[in-house]
Protein backbone atom coordinates (compact mmCIF):
# COMPACT_ATOMS: atom_id res chain seq x y z
CA UNK A 1 0.00 0.00 0.00
CA UNK A 2 2.87 2.62 0.52
CA UNK A 3 6.28 2.58 -0.63
CA UNK A 4 9.28 4.59 0.84
CA UNK A 5 11.51 6.64 -1.41
CA UNK A 6 13.38 9.68 -0.34
CA UNK A 7 12.88 12.55 1.79
CA UNK A 8 11.31 16.24 2.19
CA UNK A 9 10.46 17.82 5.40
CA UNK A 10 8.48 20.11 7.46
CA UNK A 11 9.03 22.89 9.79
CA UNK A 12 5.55 23.09 12.02
CA UNK A 13 4.61 25.35 14.43
CA UNK A 14 2.55 25.23 17.61
CA UNK A 15 0.56 27.82 18.35
CA UNK A 16 -2.43 28.50 20.74
CA UNK A 17 -5.62 28.56 19.09
CA UNK A 18 -7.71 31.50 21.28
CA UNK A 19 -4.38 34.08 21.84
CA UNK A 20 -2.29 32.44 18.59
CA UNK A 21 0.70 32.73 21.18
CA UNK A 22 3.30 30.28 20.19
CA UNK A 23 3.51 27.27 22.33
CA UNK A 24 6.45 25.45 24.09
CA UNK A 25 7.15 21.85 25.28
CA UNK A 26 5.09 20.62 23.06
CA UNK A 27 5.36 17.07 21.49
CA UNK A 28 4.98 16.17 18.10
CA UNK A 29 4.97 12.65 16.49
CA UNK A 30 5.04 11.29 13.50
CA UNK A 31 4.14 7.85 13.87
CA UNK A 32 5.23 6.20 10.63
CA UNK A 33 8.57 6.85 11.63
CA UNK A 34 8.26 6.62 15.48
CA UNK A 35 10.05 9.86 16.27
CA UNK A 36 8.88 12.69 18.52
CA UNK A 37 10.34 15.93 18.49
CA UNK A 38 9.74 19.34 21.25
CA UNK A 39 8.96 22.50 20.48
CA UNK A 40 10.90 25.71 21.55
CA UNK A 41 10.04 28.93 22.62
CA UNK A 42 8.79 30.13 19.59
CA UNK A 43 6.59 26.96 19.03
CA UNK A 44 8.68 25.67 16.53
CA UNK A 45 10.94 22.05 16.30
CA UNK A 46 12.75 23.24 13.65
CA UNK A 47 12.81 20.94 9.94
CA UNK A 48 11.85 17.32 10.73
CA UNK A 49 13.53 15.16 7.59
CA UNK A 50 10.26 12.62 6.35
CA UNK A 51 10.79 10.26 4.39
CA UNK A 52 8.54 10.01 1.30
CA UNK A 53 5.36 7.50 2.05
CA UNK A 54 3.46 7.81 -1.03
CA UNK A 55 0.19 6.04 -0.91
CA UNK A 56 -0.07 4.07 -3.77
CA UNK A 57 -3.59 2.82 -3.42
CA UNK A 58 -4.42 5.38 -6.15
CA UNK A 59 -1.96 4.29 -8.73
CA UNK A 60 -4.25 2.83 -11.04
CA UNK A 61 -7.23 6.10 -10.91
CA UNK A 62 -4.78 8.72 -10.71
CA UNK A 63 -0.95 8.29 -9.03
CA UNK A 64 -0.27 11.13 -6.10
CA UNK A 65 3.41 12.00 -6.67
CA UNK A 66 4.13 13.21 -3.21
CA UNK A 67 3.87 11.40 0.26
CA UNK A 68 1.76 11.46 3.11
CA UNK A 69 2.55 11.16 7.28
CA UNK A 70 0.74 11.86 10.35
CA UNK A 71 1.63 14.16 12.76
CA UNK A 72 0.55 14.01 16.34
CA UNK A 73 0.70 16.81 19.01
CA UNK A 74 0.48 17.08 22.52
CA UNK A 75 0.86 19.34 25.33
CA UNK A 76 -0.66 19.36 28.68
CA UNK A 77 -3.94 21.42 29.43
CA UNK A 78 -4.27 21.11 25.35
CA UNK A 79 -6.55 18.82 23.41
CA UNK A 80 -4.23 16.25 21.67
CA UNK A 81 -4.45 17.18 17.96
CA UNK A 82 -3.94 14.58 14.89
CA UNK A 83 -3.45 15.92 11.21
CA UNK A 84 -3.49 13.14 8.74
CA UNK A 85 -2.31 12.69 5.42
CA UNK A 86 -0.12 15.62 5.59
CA UNK A 87 1.37 16.07 2.23
CA UNK A 88 5.28 15.72 1.87
CA UNK A 89 7.15 16.29 -1.30
CA UNK A 90 10.50 15.14 -2.31
CA UNK A 91 13.13 16.97 -1.62
CA UNK A 92 11.09 19.83 -0.67
CA UNK A 93 10.87 22.40 2.88
CA UNK A 94 7.73 22.87 3.47
CA UNK A 95 6.96 25.58 6.00
CA UNK A 96 4.45 24.60 8.49
CA UNK A 97 2.16 23.15 9.19
CA UNK A 98 0.54 25.67 11.57
CA UNK A 99 -0.97 23.63 14.31
CA UNK A 100 -3.38 25.04 16.42
CA UNK A 101 -3.97 23.57 19.77
CA UNK A 102 -7.17 24.09 21.99
CA UNK A 103 -7.05 24.03 25.65
CA UNK A 104 -8.87 21.30 27.06
CA UNK A 105 -11.65 24.03 28.55
CA UNK A 106 -12.54 25.45 25.51
CA UNK A 107 -12.17 21.94 23.78
CA UNK A 108 -13.35 19.46 26.09
CA UNK A 109 -11.46 17.14 28.72
CA UNK A 110 -9.03 14.93 26.57
CA UNK A 111 -11.45 15.06 22.76
CA UNK A 112 -8.71 14.76 20.28
CA UNK A 113 -8.99 17.43 17.77
CA UNK A 114 -8.33 16.09 14.48
CA UNK A 115 -8.26 17.59 10.97
CA UNK A 116 -7.69 15.33 7.45
CA UNK A 117 -5.61 17.26 4.72
CA UNK A 118 -6.97 17.62 1.42
CA UNK A 119 -5.07 16.54 -1.68
CA UNK A 120 -3.84 18.57 -3.85
CA UNK A 121 -6.35 21.20 -5.78
CA UNK A 122 -4.54 20.13 -9.10
CA UNK A 123 -4.69 16.46 -8.45
CA UNK A 124 -8.18 16.98 -7.59
CA UNK A 125 -9.75 18.61 -10.18
CA UNK A 126 -7.62 16.37 -12.78
CA UNK A 127 -9.19 13.40 -11.04
CA UNK A 128 -12.35 14.91 -11.18
CA UNK A 129 -12.25 15.44 -15.06
CA UNK A 130 -10.87 12.01 -15.71
CA UNK A 131 -14.45 10.11 -14.25
CA UNK A 132 -16.22 13.14 -15.30
CA UNK A 133 -19.30 11.60 -17.26
CA UNK A 134 -19.49 12.74 -20.93
CA UNK A 135 -22.26 15.66 -21.08
CA UNK A 136 -21.60 16.50 -17.27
Amino acid sequence: MFSAQRSGSISPVVLDAKTQAPISGATICIPETGKTYQTDENGTAGAISIPILRDTRYDKMLPKDWGEVTLLVYQEGYAPYALFYLRVRENEARVGPTIYLYTTESFGLETPFSIIENPEDAWTAELIQKYRPKGQ
